[in-house]
Protein backbone atom coordinates (compact mmCIF):
# COMPACT_ATOMS: atom_id res chain seq x y z
CA UNK A 1 0.00 0.00 0.00
CA UNK A 2 2.96 2.01 0.99
CA UNK A 3 3.81 2.13 -3.16
CA UNK A 4 0.65 2.52 -4.37
CA UNK A 5 0.05 5.14 -2.14
CA UNK A 6 3.62 7.04 -3.12
CA UNK A 7 3.12 6.40 -6.55
CA UNK A 8 -0.71 7.96 -7.01
CA UNK A 9 0.41 10.64 -5.44
CA UNK A 10 3.32 11.56 -7.48
CA UNK A 11 1.36 11.12 -10.45
CA UNK A 12 -1.38 12.99 -9.05
CA UNK A 13 0.95 15.76 -8.14
CA UNK A 14 2.63 16.16 -11.67
CA UNK A 15 -0.79 15.98 -13.15
CA UNK A 16 -2.17 18.65 -10.78
CA UNK A 17 0.45 20.69 -11.97
CA UNK A 18 0.13 20.08 -15.62
CA UNK A 19 -3.35 20.79 -15.11
CA UNK A 20 -2.80 24.27 -13.46
CA UNK A 21 -0.27 24.94 -15.92
CA UNK A 22 -2.43 24.55 -19.15
CA UNK A 23 -4.94 26.44 -17.32
CA UNK A 24 -3.06 29.39 -17.20
CA UNK A 25 -1.81 29.40 -20.36
CA UNK A 26 -5.21 29.23 -21.71
CA UNK A 27 -5.73 32.20 -19.53
CA UNK A 28 -2.17 34.15 -20.56
CA UNK A 29 -3.23 33.15 -24.17
CA UNK A 30 -7.44 34.91 -24.19
CA UNK A 31 -5.26 37.83 -22.43
CA UNK A 32 -2.58 38.21 -25.08
CA UNK A 33 -5.68 37.71 -27.50
CA UNK A 34 -7.94 40.43 -25.88
CA UNK A 35 -11.49 39.60 -25.10
CA UNK A 36 -13.33 40.19 -28.44
CA UNK A 37 -11.47 36.97 -29.81
CA UNK A 38 -13.81 33.80 -29.85
CA UNK A 39 -12.50 30.39 -28.68
CA UNK A 40 -12.68 27.54 -30.99
CA UNK A 41 -15.99 25.91 -30.40
CA UNK A 42 -14.20 22.52 -29.45
CA UNK A 43 -12.00 24.60 -27.05
CA UNK A 44 -15.07 26.52 -25.48
CA UNK A 45 -17.34 23.76 -24.73
CA UNK A 46 -14.05 21.93 -22.97
CA UNK A 47 -13.33 24.93 -20.86
CA UNK A 48 -17.05 24.30 -19.82
CA UNK A 49 -16.76 20.90 -18.84
CA UNK A 50 -13.80 21.60 -16.94
CA UNK A 51 -15.77 24.16 -14.75
CA UNK A 52 -18.81 21.72 -14.12
CA UNK A 53 -16.29 19.08 -12.92
CA UNK A 54 -14.74 21.34 -10.46
CA UNK A 55 -17.67 19.97 -7.34
CA UNK A 56 -16.13 16.58 -8.50
CA UNK A 57 -12.73 17.30 -8.27
CA UNK A 58 -13.50 19.03 -4.89
CA UNK A 59 -15.55 16.67 -3.47
CA UNK A 60 -13.09 13.45 -4.37
CA UNK A 61 -10.44 15.50 -2.75
CA UNK A 62 -12.31 16.09 0.71
CA UNK A 63 -13.27 12.64 0.48
CA UNK A 64 -9.65 11.48 -0.01
CA UNK A 65 -8.22 13.90 2.62
CA UNK A 66 -11.08 12.84 4.75
CA UNK A 67 -9.82 9.13 4.73
CA UNK A 68 -6.16 10.06 5.09
CA UNK A 69 -6.94 12.39 8.27
CA UNK A 70 -8.93 9.42 9.46
CA UNK A 71 -5.67 6.96 9.05
CA UNK A 72 -3.22 9.61 10.52
CA UNK A 73 -5.41 10.50 13.52
CA UNK A 74 -5.90 6.71 14.57
CA UNK A 75 -2.44 5.87 13.52
CA UNK A 76 -0.85 8.82 16.02
CA UNK A 77 -3.79 7.92 18.72
CA UNK A 78 -2.56 4.17 18.93
CA UNK A 79 0.89 4.86 18.86
CA UNK A 80 0.65 7.83 21.62
CA UNK A 81 -1.45 5.98 23.78
CA UNK A 82 0.23 2.56 23.87
CA UNK A 83 1.15 2.17 27.32
CA UNK A 84 2.93 -0.89 28.24
CA UNK A 85 0.21 -3.82 30.42
CA UNK A 86 2.34 -3.01 33.84
CA UNK A 87 1.25 0.63 33.97
CA UNK A 88 -2.40 0.02 32.68
CA UNK A 89 -2.85 -2.88 35.50
CA UNK A 90 -1.54 -0.83 38.34
CA UNK A 91 -3.79 1.87 36.28
CA UNK A 92 -6.63 0.28 36.68
CA UNK A 93 -5.97 -1.40 40.26
CA UNK A 94 -5.89 1.86 41.65
CA UNK A 95 -8.93 2.55 39.99
CA UNK A 96 -10.55 -0.85 41.50
CA UNK A 97 -9.66 -0.14 44.81
CA UNK A 98 -11.29 3.11 45.37
CA UNK A 99 -7.88 5.02 46.94
CA UNK A 100 -7.28 7.80 46.88
CA UNK A 101 -3.44 8.23 45.97
CA UNK A 102 -0.73 10.29 43.93
CA UNK A 103 0.84 9.02 41.63
CA UNK A 104 4.76 11.04 40.84
CA UNK A 105 6.07 9.59 37.49
CA UNK A 106 8.80 10.71 35.40
CA UNK A 107 9.23 10.72 31.84
CA UNK A 108 11.89 8.71 29.92
CA UNK A 109 12.26 7.85 26.38
CA UNK A 110 8.87 8.46 25.75
CA UNK A 111 7.38 5.91 28.26
CA UNK A 112 6.08 6.71 31.80
CA UNK A 113 7.96 4.86 34.60
CA UNK A 114 5.82 4.88 37.95
CA UNK A 115 8.76 6.29 40.71
CA UNK A 116 6.62 6.12 44.18
CA UNK A 117 3.07 5.64 44.84
CA UNK A 118 1.79 7.77 48.02
CA UNK A 119 -1.56 7.23 49.64
CA UNK A 120 -3.43 9.98 50.64
CA UNK A 121 -5.28 8.96 53.98
CA UNK A 122 -8.38 11.58 54.28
Amino acid sequence: MLDELAAAGDIFKEALKRYHRTCFDLQKSCITRGLEVKLPDELSSRVVQEMELFSFYESTLRDARSALGYVRKHTILYTNNALPREIISQIFGLVATEEHSNLEYEEYTGAIRIVSLKVLTP
